[in-house]
């Protein structure tokens, strides 16, 4: 679940500006998200994520979750993810990756540190410290969602990244899988749908990004066929202050709830 949150709210805050449909965001701005993560369609949590500046184009990324219905509630979860990165020329690269989970009681602790010149991450999980090798363009689940958003915004149609995955750095890949008119609490939004590929059936991942917002995830849906959906919906995104205004951004049909 936690990987889930930083997939879907890690959104751009230069989605207000008016940037053309085909160009990715040149800058970042602050902003808050709050949005609702659901259990096969029950609510388990509620995130709220902070995008702030640090100056020198460097950024931290903020993310609170706890449970607060079902089985994110019972097991008395609580979430916090941090990222530190680089915005250069519309490209995110990672710096600090931190992750504090609790859940029935017990407590995991993940640090990662990334070091571009000597081309190594080095990883504390509680007390166990090892270092890993990097993949030029190595994401984490804060900047992952950033390049997608630069893939797609340029029209790329398969893409894949060397991506890190808590002990190991695993390629993943993605496709565009088509176009759909989203109903969202930001009104009718044509959007564009991604899906990860996976090498062995049984398993899916779909992100909604919205071109009309600076192709903005809103929404991803995570799970197992015919088994289970996790899903992360934006519900509320404010940037400087202004909050994006409901609108009927679709000409026809109002989409799907």
């Amino acid at each position: 679940m936690a990987v889930l949150f930083l997939l879907a709210t890690s959104t751009s805050a230069a989605s207000l500006n008016n940037h053309p449909p085909e160009q990715s965001p040149s800058q970042l701005e602050a902003y808050t998200a709050e949005l609702e993560l659901t259990y096969n369609g029950k609510l388990q949590s509620r995130p709220s994520a902070k995008l702030e500046s640090l100056g020198d184009d460097r950024f931290r990324y903020t993310l609170k979750a706890r449970g607060e219905k079902g089985l994110a509630w019972l097991a008395r979860a609580q979430d916090t993810e941090i990222g530190e990165f680089n915005w250069n020329q519309g490209k995110p690269q990672a710096l600090i990756f931190t992750r504090k989970l609790k859940y029935l009681g017990k407590k995991e602790h993940w640090h990662a540190a990334f070091n571009w010149q000597s081309m190594q991450v080095s990883i504390r999980h509680n007390d166990d410290t090892f270092d890993l090798k990097l993949e030029p363009g190595t994401l984490d689940p804060v900047t992952f969602l950033f390049s997608m958003q630069d893939a797609v915004a340029k029209g790329e149609t398969e893409f894949s990244y060397p991506f890190l995955d808590k002990d190991e750095i695993e390629t993943k890949h993605y496709k565009f899988s088509g176009k759909e008119d989203l109903q969202t609490v930001f009104g009718c939004l044509p959007t564009i749908k991604i899906e990860r590929i996976y090498k062995k059936p049984g398993k899916f991942q779909h992100h909604w990004l919205a071109p009309q917002l600076n192709h903005i995830v809103v929404r991803t849906d995570t799970g197992k066929t015919n088994k289970r959906t996790i899903s992360l919906t934006l519900k509320k995104l404010h940037i400087q202050g202004q909050t994006v205004a409901v609108k009927d951004r679709c000409q026809q049909g109002t989409g799907r709830p």
